[in-house]
């Protein structure tokens, strides 16, 4: 009768470890939370125009940058912990939705939108307070807590 309790034991223990396990990871709770971009206005003025934000007067540059302050406090990435993301883009725009994990060893964020496009996203880091993601080579996207 003992060995059948064992038994028993061992096999509740084996089922909740394997119901932890298929649980959301560390980052993965890490990233579920709502967050806004964080970026300096001059720098991305200066990366789009390039050789041009020298011949740039400062009325232009003082209105661009005001311009892209008030688009992106209308951006928000939402992670949510049910897998599911939604990121607003413009207040009044549609949004883009679609399922999210973070795959690697912590080190990749793949995203795959409603419309199927799925995009392997690298994290450079990701802690409760910030987020930096490498869209691409020339690409970096820092997002804080909203």
């Amino acid at each position: 009768m003992k060995r059948k309790n064992v038994w028993k034991a061992c096999l509740m223990v084996c089922f909740n470890l394997l119901l932890l396990s298929c649980g959301p990871s560390q980052y993965e709770n890490t990233l579920a939370k709502k967050w806004k971009p964080s970026f300096d206005p001059e720098t991305e003025i200066k990366k789009r125009a390039k050789q041009h934000y020298a011949k740039m007067g400062k009325k232009h540059i003082d209105k661009l940058k005001q311009g892209i302050v008030q688009k992106a406090a209308q951006m928000v990435y939402e992670f949510k912990p049910d897998g599911k993301y939604r990121i607003v883009f413009e207040k009044d725009g549609e949004p883009e939705v679609g399922t999210w994990k973070v795959i690697e060893d912590g080190k990749v964020l793949f995203i795959k939108s409603d419309r199927g496009k799925q995009q392997k996203i690298a994290i450079k880091s990701l802690t409760a307070k910030k987020v930096v993601l490498s869209i691409d080579e020339n690409t970096e996207l820092v997002l804080l807590p909203a």
